[in-house]
């Protein structure tokens, strides 16, 4: 017997894609009338293999890192097209704009519907099943390549055997898992454009993850991921409804600073021809940014930022608290080191501290000119709100360890 999970990504209720996907578009016009200024950075893109994608347990973590660089690989040729056909003109520029969203918001769809399956796939591993994609390859690259050439638009499945049973708090986590992960790449995203640079296309997947449970089809199917939640935290006896969850994400985004920095990229973009994004500081300190989850205790918000104590050494914090349902904090407190007097190498840590303790750490060393490796170590604690979204468990543990390395070519 199999239980069809189906998980459905950027359907919104009562409309069709496109209807959003105009929605998205008059946002992002609206918020381009800001006046905030920011100073454009210019760094390496890379493309990496990393041990996340072979060894199972499959790693949320690096097919995150993946979108990343793959969103990278389409600014960088957007760049080579602008600069060779679309300048100088505001006209010219607006043309390329339009053109590239035909690009770009069937690639942003299908990577996100890819990854939005694979955290019903990832969670659904973690509390000891053997998942697999209904229709599609059982890999997140088979089944992103596929969905890519023959699909990129509509809601997918993901399947698991009836036994052993969830438990509600179990349910959560996998129904709300598919969101999250989409939550989690729009904050990847623009972490990317804090230590790093942004790209002013990027708002595509950006405002598509913040909105992706606000999004989500509305509807008594059997299946539908906002169900499934919503009667497993009635369950619960959780007091946590369908606004709850679509108001945290209308709030995650009207109250993320890096919101109105893709909106003035965008107005940048068109009066200047800049591509790049930056997001705002303020006296060495990254204006917060918000994002929303669905966890087992309910609906939380999760408020980042950083010091740029100078350009060697960020101090990246977050504060995460459930507000609709059983209350439960959560604190982040990190640091990013660049080594300039051992050939830029980078080093990184992170201490989790919630109901349970977990962190990570990394260390990249530059190599030759055009190469990077990187080795790093994640733990998750499976009681902490970090743990229970992105451990790599294959059962009902209570806690989780990645150890991982990464080869990328920088270009």
């Amino acid at each position: 017997m199999t239980l069809i999970y189906p998980g459905a990504v950027f359907t919104p209720s009562n409309n069709t894609q496109f209807t959003m996907f105009k929605k998205i578009i008059t946002w992002a016009c609206l918020l381009g009338a800001s006046v905030l200024t920011v100073t454009p950075a210019y760094a390496t893109r890379s493309i990496s293999f990393d041990t996340g994608y072979v060894v199972h347990p499959y790693s949320n973590r690096a097919f995150s890192s993946f979108g990343v660089e793959l969103f990278e690989a389409h600014d960088y040729l957007f760049g080579l097209v602008k600069n060779k056909y679309f300048e100088p003109n505001g006209w010219n520029r607006g043309l390329l704009f339009g053109a590239d969203l035909l690009i770009l918001y069937p690639l942003s769809s299908a990577y996100t519907i890819s990854y939005h399956e694979f955290g019903h796939y990832s969670r659904l591993e973690a509390v000891g099943h053997d998942p697999h994609f209904v229709g599609r390859p059982n890999h997140f690259f088979g089944f992103f390549l596929d969905k890519l050439v023959h699909a990129p638009f509509g809601g997918e499945s993901t399947a698991y055997p009836a036994l052993p049973a969830l438990t509600n708090d179990e349910k959560i986590v996998v129904g709300g898992a598919g969101v999250n992960n989409e939550m989690r790449f729009a904050g990847d995203i623009a972490d990317r454009a804090y230590y790093d640079y942004g790209h002013v296309m990027d708002f595509v997947p950006y405002i598509s993850g913040k909105l992706s449970s606000a999004s989500y089809a509305s509807g008594d199917e059997p299946g539908n991921d906002m169900n499934f939640v919503l009667n497993a935290y009635k369950a619960q006896e959780y007091n946590v409804s369908r606004a709850d969850i679509n108001r945290a994400n209308w709030l995650s985004l009207v109250l993320s600073a890096s919101t109105y920095a893709y909106a003035f990229g965008i107005y940048d973009y068109y009066t200047e021809g800049e591509t790049t994004v930056k997001t705002f500081e303020f006296e060495g300190w990254r204006l917060p940014d918000l994002e929303s989850y669905i966890n087992r205790k309910g609906v939380s918000y999760k408020l980042k930022s950083a010091y740029r104590w100078d350009e060697t050494l960020i101090l990246p914090f977050s504060y995460e608290v459930i507000l609709h349902g059983k209350e439960q904090h959560e604190v982040t407190l990190g640091a990013r080191k660049l080594w300039k007097e051992f050939h830029n190498l980078t080093t990184g840590a992170n201490l989790i501290m919630s109901d349970g303790i977990g962190g990570n750490m990394y260390v990249n060393y530059p190599v030759l000119k055009d190469w990077a490796v990187t080795v790093g170590l994640d733990h998750y604690d499976h009681k902490s709100l970090h743990g229970e979204r992105n451990s790599i468990a294959t059962t009902r543990s209570t806690s989780s360890t990645e150890v991982w390395a990464k080869v990328s070519f920088l270009y």
